[in-house]
């Protein structure tokens, strides 16, 4: 099975918002990574937004 490409994202928040990240994270067993992606995964599934897969995407877009 081949795997997923994934990209880094680099953003700066507040360090309060990050101990409720890492907790929310603990408390559904899941990694910070992981669980950043599942939340935004659903907000964007509740919005009803669709991301292309990477083979969609400009090549500018992918090469950020």
């Amino acid at each position: 099975m081949v795997g997923k490409k994934t990209a880094v994202i680099t953003l700066r928040i507040d360090p309060e918002i990050k101990k409720r990240f890492l907790y929310a994270a603990d408390l559904d067993h899941r990694n910070i990574s992981n669980f950043v992606e599942m939340v935004l995964t659903r907000y964007c599934d509740d919005k009803g937004i669709n991301v292309p897969e990477q083979t969609e995407l400009p090549m500018d877009v992918l090469n950020e």
